[in-house]
């Protein structure tokens, strides 16, 4: 009867722990893509403006375009000589609208409302924070786009003057914008147009970016890029090339590998001081426009106007910098009051004031040196505010933590013996595994490398991997049967049982760390992507290992029968 009570306790285990990390893996793939900005309120717009610096800026997206590919585009090239450039550093995530909204906004992906992975078209939805377009309208200046549908979708168009949608992301979609492009600039004129030129990115996500066809579509744009200058001029006008996100070797984006938030920044034309930048934050990209055109800077931006890249007199810089002093306070007390941290310190707050009555009495070293101090110290205030919270929430996590591996040692001290260390031996190999079958798949714990199925395509795999690392333990144990020759089924239950909960704990124990540090799913904050990714794949491997240690006795058994009869029959004969 406790032979039958103990099988019993354990599938009910089992199935209690499947059934806890179905409704985990529902509940943290649900948070990721339902993910939205902490913040509580949009900002108040701002209304700040200057002196433009030049009268027009033209931006081109070349979508995909990694940093080291930049490198072999010889007018590219030419026009980093003649201007500023710089690799261009984001935030993962690295979705293009994740990316076009942080271009557009200022903003990073944690606060600038854009979902984390590239919905479908119809999913797409209308950019929620203030913007470049928008900024140049209430400046009373005029913009447009040529790009793909997409935009279309992201981009209300009361907020722009004049728009080119082409279908496809192809050659003839990108030749198509161009030409519409050019109408734009010799016809209407607008003092901020985007183009987006999308076939790098198509290229590299169908044939990787080491192939002929990605290479072709670089120089397609290089040479795009060519002749859109010779139709500017570059005396009263500034071009800016750059791109969203790169992509991996065999295509793909979206996680935080290096090469996807590395791309090109390469500016050219009027009050533009010519030099290697080195790096930017892909923050810095619409304040500094804004700069360019004396528009407001987009309320919710939490980068920096580059003024070291812009010929700028003191006025000039005391001014922008008083107003970007200004927008920084007010989403600095925006965040913090939305994360339960208060508000901005005296400090930021007081060097700011100090700032703007410096700048009128026409003390612009002063009002520039405190309003950057006031800005810094934001800036400041808000990592740490952040960091504080997050760290807050792990401490709780880290003794459950802690519990839960004391309680893996004293089961292990309390039964310790040659079964133990069989069992442990045999859970250890059947987990490490699974994530090796992972990971020689082509597999990496990255959100880059999603199948077209998404995250829910998984489980397959999941499955087949968890199956075979089950069977490799469930080897051992049959082997260490055959060795003593066992005849008992109940040992080799007992036994089986006992490799597959250390298992099953093993699992949970990675779940546990990763939750510790992740937290149990997407909250208020982006946490790190590859823990992210890591959690979800443990959760998968605990979900189907719990499921499949069930059965597994039965299986080792009947092996175990089989391997001793035709032992005793080798041995008669």
């Amino acid at each position: 009867m406790r032979k039958v009570g103990f099988v019993t306790a354990v599938v009910l285990a089992m199935l209690t722990v499947a059934t806890v990390a179905y409704i985990w893996i529902t509940a943290l793939v649900g948070s990721i893509y339902r993910y939205t900005s902490p913040l509580k309120g949009a900002p108040p717009l701002t209304e700040d403006s200057s002196r433009p610096l030049t009268s027009q800026v033209v931006l081109v997206l070349v979508d995909g375009l990694r940093f080291d590919a930049s490198l072999q585009m010889p007018y590219l090239e030419s026009l980093r000589k003649q201007g500023a450039h710089a690799m261009m550093v984001s935030r993962p995530a690295t979705g293009s609208i994740t990316s076009w909204t942080a271009l557009l906004g200022g903003a990073r992906p944690e606060i600038d409302g854009a979902p984390l992975f590239d919905p479908s078209y119809d999913g797409i939805q209308t950019i929620t924070i203030d913007n470049l377009f928008a900024t140049v309208n209430r400046a009373g200046l005029t913009n447009g786009i040529a790009a793909s549908p997409s935009w279309e979708r992201l981009i209300p168009p009361d907020l722009l003057y004049t728009q080119y949608y082409a279908p496809g992301e192809d050659e003839a979609a990108d030749r198509s914008i161009m030409d519409r492009c050019l109408v734009f600039l010799n016809e209407f004129r607008p003092n901020f147009l985007v183009v987006y030129l999308s076939q790098v990115n198509a290229a590299g996500l169908r044939y990787g970016t080491a192939s002929s066809e990605h290479q072709q579509a670089i120089q397609h744009c290089d040479d795009y890029l060519r002749q859109l200058s010779a139709n500017m001029n570059l005396t009263r006008s500034t071009l800016i090339i750059a791109s969203s996100h790169g992509q991996l070797d065999q295509g793909g984006y979206g996680g935080d590998e290096p090469v996807l938030l590395e791309v090109p920044f390469v500016m050219v034309g009027e009050d533009v001081l010519p030099g290697d930048y080195r790096t930017m934050d892909q923050a810095d990209l619409a304040p500094t426009i804004a700069t360019l055109l004396g528009t407001p800077t987009p309320s919710a931006a939490q980068g920096n106007a580059r003024l070291d890249m812009l010929r700028v007199d003191r006025i000039e810089k005391a001014e922008r910098l008083v107003a970007l002093a200004s927008q920084r306070v007010r989403i600095g007390n925006i965040y913090l009051n939305s994360i339960g941290r208060g508000a901005v310190s005296e400090t930021a707050k007081g060097d700011m004031q100090v700032a703007r009555s410096s700048l009128q009495v026409k003390n612009y070293e002063s009002a520039a040196e405190l309003a950057s101090l006031a800005v810094r110290q934001t800036g400041l205030e808000m990592s740490q505010a952040r960091s504080s919270r997050i760290w807050d929430e792990r401490r709780p996590r880290g003794i459950f933590l802690a519990i839960a591996g004391l309680l893996l040692l004293w089961i292990l001290w309390k039964w310790r013996g040659e079964e133990t260390v069989w069992s442990l031996l045999a859970a250890f190999l059947a987990a490490g595994t699974y994530h090796l079958l992972f990971l020689r798949q082509g597999s990496a714990y990255s959100f880059s490398r999603l199948p077209p199925g998404g995250l829910a395509s998984t489980l397959n795999p999941s499955l087949r991997h968890a199956a075979l690392s089950l069977a490799l333990g469930g080897l051992i144990i049959l082997w260490r049967a055959w060795r003593e020759r066992q005849e008992s089924i109940v040992v080799v239950i007992r036994r089986t049982y006992a490799f597959g909960l250390l298992q099953v704990y093993l699992v949970a124990l990675v779940v546990g760390a990763c939750a510790f540090w992740n937290g149990p799913r997407f909250a208020w904050y982006l946490p790190n992507l590859k823990v992210a990714y890591l959690h979800f794949s443990a959760l998968m491997q605990l979900m189907a290992t719990s499921i499949l240690v069930i059965p597994l006795p039965a299986i080792v058994v009947v092996a175990q029968r089989i391997t001793l009869a035709v032992s005793k029959r080798s041995f008669h004969a």
